[in-house]
C-alpha cells in the first residue's frame, strides 16, 4: 500500500491521551459541518499540535474529510471561530511538506478564510532586539502582549500535568554563545563547548515571554550557523527563522503577499553570496576589439550552425574555437558575448573569463560556477528558488562544486521558454580535472534539455592543448580563418603610424607574415615601430623591425634586455608579479618594488605620500615592467601580467632564469630577493621619520600587535625551515618586528 494512502498520524504520548480524553468530556459539542470551519492552524510538531489543542475553547466530534486528504485533524472552536488543527507528518518538514498538508486543508475546509503557522523557531537576536529562548515573535504590530501571556497561564492553569513542558526551565538554561565561535563538530550537546565564548546577558525580571513584532523568515533550510544566521538576519532585518510558512504562501493569500517579499529578500541574500570581489575582473580587463575586427564570426557557417536549432542534435549546443596563445581568443570572445548579449531575445546570456593571473576563484571552476548561476539568477530572479534547498553551515563552507552543479542544473530544468547561452573562455587557464569534470557535467546537461527541447548553448575558447575532445560540438581553429587573418591586417593599417607609400606597404606586408596569427605579438610590434616614428625615425623602421624577433617569447625577451635600462628593476618588478602570493594592488607592488631599490626612495615615498599618488604609482609599476603588466579593471584594481604567454616565458621557458643568468635556480633566487625586500620594509622605525612634537603618553601595556603574536605563538622559523638554528638574518629581523 502506498504511503500516501494511510492517514498521517500524530503520535501522542500517554499524559496527552489523559488529558485529551478529559478535555472532550468537558467541551464536546458535537460535529460541526465541514463549511463552518473558517480557521486553519497548523503545526510542524506534535508537541505544537498538543499545545495548539490545549488553546481551543471547545472540541468537536471529528469532521468526516474527503478520501483524497491525508491529513488528520483536530477540530474545535475559539473566540467564537472554528478551528481546525493540523500536523506535519511526523519527522518531515519543511516547504514542500508544509504545501502539501496546506493544499488537503484548503480543498477540504472551502470557507477557510485564514490560516495560523505556529510554532517553533530559531531566533536571530541583534543589538537591539533582546530575543530570548520562549519569547513570541509576530508579523504585525497588535496589542496582544497581556493576551497571549493570559492564555499561556490559563492553559497551565487548566492543565497542570503539561507544567512539566510547556513551563520555562529558568534563565540559566537559555544559553547563547558568541556568534564568531565555531562549535565543535560532531556533538549532540554543547556541553564541551568553550563555555568562556558564552554570551552574558542580564537577567529578566519575570519569565514572562516577551513578545516581539517584525519579519519572520522561511526557507526550506535549517541555519545551524550563528555567523550565516547574523548575516541574512542583518540582510533581511528579521528576528527569527522558520521552514514551512513560505511553503503556504500560495495555498493561503493571506500568507502569500507577505511570505513573497520576504522569499524574495531571503533569495536575493542567499544569491548575492555567489558574487565574489573580482568576479568580472577578468572581462573587464580585456580590451575591447579593434574597430571592423571579429566581425567575420558571425556570419561564419560554423557559428550560424551552433545558432541553428535545428542542428542541436548534431554538436549538442557546443561551439570550441581553438588557438594559439596570444591570438586574440579572449578578445573575441568577449565581442560575440557582448554582441549577443544585447541583440539576442528570450535568450539568457551568460560569460566566465578564466583568469590564471587572478586570485583562486577567478582560475577554478568553482568560481566559474558561482558567477554563472549569480548572473542566471540576476536575470531571471523566479529561479532563485532553486537555492531553497541549500543548507549554509558556515560562509566559508556555504558552496562546493558539487552543491553547485546541482543548483546550476536545476535552474537550467526550470528555464522553461527561456534559453541558455553560456561564453567560457581560457579553459587552459584552470586546472585540467576541473575542466574535465565541468567538460562531462556539461555534457549531461546538454544531453538532458535536447531530450526536453530546450535550448542549451555554451561556447568555450582554450588553446590547443591540453587536448580534451567532447562526443558532440563544432569546433574552430581561430588562426587558421581568412577573416582572422583579415582582423590583423586591418589593425596594422589603423594603427602602425608610418604614412604611405610602397616600403610602408612592405613593412605591413612583413609584420603581417611574420606575426603566424599572434595577435598580441603584432600589437607588441606596432607598438615599438610607432616609437621609431614618433621619434623621426621613419628611415629605421626597416632596420627595427628586421632586429625584432619573431616568435613571441623570443619577443618578451627582447623588450625587457634591450638597451639594459633598468633591467634589474625590471626583474624585480616581475618577479613580484610572478612568486607574489596573491595578485598585489598597486600600492602594495609600487612599495614592494621601492624595497629592493634602497633606503633615500624608500623613506621619501613611504612618509610623504602626498608627492606620491595612485597615478604616479600606476605609471611607476607599468613603466618599470615595460609593457608587459597591466592594471585590471576591477572594484580592487590588482597589477596583472598582459598575458598569460608572458607567464609561460619566464617560468615554463625559463625566460628569467636566462635573464638573471641563473637557468637552474631563478626560483629559488627570486623568492630570497622578495624576502630581502621584505626584511628591509619591515626594519623601518616610523617614529624615526615622524614629524611628533608633542610627548606621547606612555602605554599601560605591550603594544597589541607583539601581544597578538605572542599569544598565537608565531613560530618565525617556519619562513626559513623548521630548522632554521641559529637563526638567520631573516628570522632575527622578524622577531624583533613581532616584539
Amino acid at each position: 500500500m502506498s504511503s500516501l494512502s494511510i492517514k498521517r498520524l500524530v503520535a501522542l504520548d500517554h499524559d496527552w491521551a489523559v488529558f485529551s480524553s478529559k478535555r472532550e468530556k468537558l467541551y464536546d459539542n458535537g460535529r460541526v459541518a465541514r463549511e463552518e470551519y473558517t480557521v486553519g492552524w497548523i503545526s510542524a510538531l506534535p508537541l505544537e499540535m498538543k499545545a495548539a489543542r490545549a488553546m481551543l475553547d471547545d472540541i468537536h466530534d471529528d469532521c468526516e474529510s474527503p478520501p483524497t486528504d491525508n491529513n488528520t485533524y483536530i477540530f474545535g472552536s475559539m473566540a467564537g471561530h472554528n478551528c481546525v488543527i493540523a500536523c506535519l507528518p511526523a519527522g518531515i518538514y519543511g516547504t514542500t511538506s508544509a504545501t502539501i498538508v496546506g493544499n488537503e486543508m484548503r480543498h477540504s475546509f472551502p470557507n477557510m478564510q485564514f490560516c495560523l503557522l505556529v510554532g517553533v523557531a530559531g531566533g536571530a537576536p541583534t543589538e537591539n532586539t533582546d530575543i530570548r529562548l520562549g519569547d513570541v515573535v509576530a508579523e504585525f504590530k497588535r496589542d496582544i502582549d497581556f493576551r497571549i501571556s493570559k492564555l499561556v497561564s490559563d492553559m497551565l492553569q487548566r492543565h497542570p500535568e503539561m507544567r512539566g513542558e510547556y513551563l520555562h526551565r529558568g534563565q540559566e538554561r537559555d544559553i547563547l554563545f558568541e556568534s564568531e565561535y565555531e562549535h565543535l563538530q560532531g556533538q549532540a550537546t554543547c556541553d564541551n563547548c568553550d563555555q568562556h565564548r558564552v554570551r552574558k546577558s542580564p537577567l529578566r525580571a519575570s519569565l514572562d515571554p516577551t513578545i516581539h513584532y517584525g519579519t519572520i523568515a522561511s526557507g526550506n533550510q535549517v541555519i545551524k550557523h550563528a555567523h550565516t544566521r547574523d548575516k541574512f538576519a542583518g540582510e533581511l532585518g528579521n528576528l527569527c527563522f522558520e521552514m514551512e510558512a513560505a511553503g503556504l504562501m500560495d495555498v493561503f493569500p493571506c500568507l502569500g503577499r507577505y511570505y513573497e517579499s520576504i522569499a524574495t529578500s531571503f533569495g536575493r541574500a542567499a544569491s548575492s553570496a555567489l558574487a565574489f570581489d573580482q568576479i568580472e575582473a577578468r572581462y573587464m580587463t580585456i580590451k575591447n576589439a579593434h574597430l571592423e575586427t571579429c566581425q567575420w564570426l558571425l556570419n561564419h557557417c560554423r557559428y550560424k550552425d551552433w545558432l541553428n536549432p535545428e542542428k542541436m542534435s548534431e554538436h549538442h549546443g557546443f561551439l570550441w574555437i581553438k588557438g594559439k596563445p596570444a591570438a586574440g581568443k579572449s578578445t573575441i570572445m568577449k565581442f560575440i558575448f557582448t554582441r549577443t548579449k544585447y541583440s539576442a531575445t528570450g535568450t539568457i546570456i551568460v560569460s566566465y573569463f578564466f583568469n590564471a593571473r587572478g586570485e583562486e576563484l577567478e582560475k577554478s571552476v568553482l568560481g566559474m560556477y558561482r558567477s554563472l548561476l549569480y548572473q542566471l539568477l540576476h536575470e531571471l530572479p523566479h529561479l532563485r528558488q532553486v537555492l531553497d534547498s541549500i543548507h549554509l553551515v558556515s560562509p566559508a563552507q556555504s558552496w562546493s562544486i558539487e552543491v553547485l552543479k546541482n543548483i546550476f542544473q536545476r535552474a537550467v530544468e526550470q528555464l522553461n521558454q527561456y534559453s541558455l547561452m553560456c561564453f567560457i573562455d581560457a579553459l587552459d587557464e584552470c586546472k585540467e580535472d576541473g575542466i574535465r569534470d565541468m567538460l562531462s557535467f556539461f555534457e549531461q546537461l546538454g544531453h538532458l534539455t535536447a531530450s526536453a527541447g530546450s535550448h542549451f548553448r555554451v561556447c568555450f575558447s582554450s588553446r590547443h592543448y591540453p587536448h580534451i575532445s567532447i562526443s558532440h560540438g563544432i569546433d574552430l581553429t581561430l588562426e587558421s580563418q581568412d577573416g582572422h587573418q583579415k582582423d590583423i591586417t586591418n589593425y596594422i593599417h589603423a594603427e602602425l603610424k608610418a604614412g604611405t607609400g610602397k616600403a610602408v606597404d612592405e613593412i605591413r606586408d612583413e609584420l603581417l607574415n611574420r606575426a603566424s596569427g599572434i595577435f598580441l605579438w603584432v600589437v607588441l610590434v606596432v607598438q615599438m615601430l610607432n616609437k621609431e616614428y614618433d621619434r623621426g625615425r621613419i628611415h629605421a623602421l626597416r632596420k627595427r623591425l628586421g632586429e625584432i624577433p619573431d616568435g613571441l617569447h623570443e619577443l618578451f625577451e627582447d623588450i625587457i634586455t634591450r638597451n639594459g635600462q633598468n633591467t634589474e628593476q625590471t626583474v624585480l618588478c616581475l618577479q613580484w608579479i610572478l612568486f607574489a602570493r596573491r595578485p598585489l594592488s598597486i600600492d602594495e607592488s609600487y612599495f614592494a618594488i621601492i624595497s629592493g631599490f634602497g633606503r633615500d626612495e624608500r623613506f621619501i615615498v613611504e612618509w610623504f605620500p602626498e608627492l606620491f599618488s595612485p597615478e604616479i604609482m600606476r605609471l611607476f609599476v607599468l613603466d618599470l615592467s615595460k609593457g608587459l603588466a597591466e592594471i585590471t579593471r576591477s572594484r580592487v584594481p590588482r597589477v596583472q601580467f598582459i598575458h598569460e604567454s608572458v607567464r609561460d616565458f619566464l617560468l615554463e621557458e625559463g625566460g628569467l632564469g636566462r635573464i638573471q643568468s641563473q637557468p637552474q635556480s631563478f626560483t629559488g633566487s627570486s623568492h630570497d630577493r622578495l624576502k630581502q625586500c621584505c626584511m628591509t620594509y619591515i626594519e623601518i622605525d616610523p617614529a624615526v621619520y615622524m614629524p611628533i612634537k608633542l610627548p606621547l603618553p606612555t602605554a599601560s601595556s605591550r603594544c597589541k600587535r607583539s601581544s597578538s603574536a605572542n599569544s598565537q605563538k608565531i613560530s618565525v622559523s617556519r619562513v626559513c625551515g623548521e630548522k632554521c638554528t641559529p637563526p638567520c638574518q631573516f628570522c632575527r629581523t622578524i622577531r624583533r618586528w613581532i616584539g
